[in-house]
């Protein structure tokens, strides 16, 4: 999952994943942060999706990580 911010003005929008436990479809919704979460059914199985984590990218820059022999 990435999470994504957009400033459009007084819009503030929020991209979450979901994915369907059955069939293993995958959909990203885009929706205002003062919308209420709820979970969106699957077109296919017609079942309540779940919300979908994945761990942040992260880069280590300059001397002193392990990464870069620092």
């Amino acid at each position: 999952m990435w999470l994504a911010l957009r400033w459009s003005g007084e819009n503030q929008k929020m991209m979450y994943d979901y994915r369907c436990t059955e069939c293993n479809t995958e959909i990203t919704i885009e929706r205002s942060i003062h919308d209420e979460p709820r979970s969106p059914s699957c077109f296919d199985c017609h079942i309540e999706m779940v919300r979908k984590f994945d761990a942040p990218s992260i880069q280590f820059k300059g001397g002193g990580f392990y990464v870069n022999g620092g």
